[in-house]
């Protein structure tokens, strides 16, 4: 296995047959019920934030494009469902964001916010960044299981990464590129490059768990 301090971000894929398909629905709140299938992008919107999305066991989304986008600080999305989607199946914008899965995802979680709170019991499958975080001082905790390219995702300063579950990453496990985060496994790690890679100054790793 080798380091490289170096990484490429992916770009904006365009998918054209989703300019055909039906607009986000915009809206404060929702909810998909147990036993409900929607097939419109849902959208948490409005700069004040505090909205909430609610994706119950049993319910379903599954979008082309990306399932959720939030706007706005301190917004609350929770999958105890499922979540299939070509693109992202969360993306979140704002800071102070909780975004919680118990349920399956088959796609990446995005949070481009400080202070987010991303916390996965469920399972992320066929995801290239099971988790991703861009903002400083993000918590992120995986206790169930990711099969992605890269585990989590983390660029900024002074995030608290922790794994008790399982990861299966293509390339990384755990990539954290900002100074001051805090890594711990207890889980397990398989990986095609780094079970746990780290760049950034100050960092503090520790692994009691199985890293392959």
């Amino acid at each position: 296995m080798t380091l490289s301090t170096s990484y490429f971000k992916r770009s904006p894929l365009v998918i054209a047959i989703s300019l055909a398909l039906t607009s986000p629905t915009f809206a404060a709140d929702f909810t998909i019920a147990d036993g409900e299938t929607e097939t419109v992008p849902q959208t948490l919107s409005g700069t004040a934030g505090d909205n909430t999305g609610v994706i119950e066991v049993g319910g379903a989304l599954t979008t082309s494009g990306t399932a959720i986008t939030a706007s706005g600080p301190s917004n609350t999305i929770n999958n105890s469902g499922t979540i299939d989607a070509d693109y992202y199946g969360i993306e979140s914008a704002g800071n102070n964001a909780n975004i919680t899965n118990s349920g399956m995802i088959t796609a990446d979680i995005l949070s481009d916010g400080d202070y987010a709170i991303i916390t996965n019991s469920g399972t992320i499958d066929e995801a290239d960044f099971g988790i991703e975080s861009d903002g400083i001082n993000a918590t992120i905790t995986n206790s169930g299981t990711i099969k992605a390219q890269y585990g989590i995702f983390s660029t900024s300063d002074d995030a608290t990464i922790t794994n008790s579950g399982a990861i299966n990453a293509g390339n990384d496990g755990i990539f954290s590129d900002g100074d001051y985060d805090i890594i711990t496994n207890s889980g397990t790690i398989k990986a095609g490059d780094d079970g746990i890679f780290s760049s950034g100054d100050y960092a503090i790793i520790t692994n009691s768990g199985t890293i392959d």
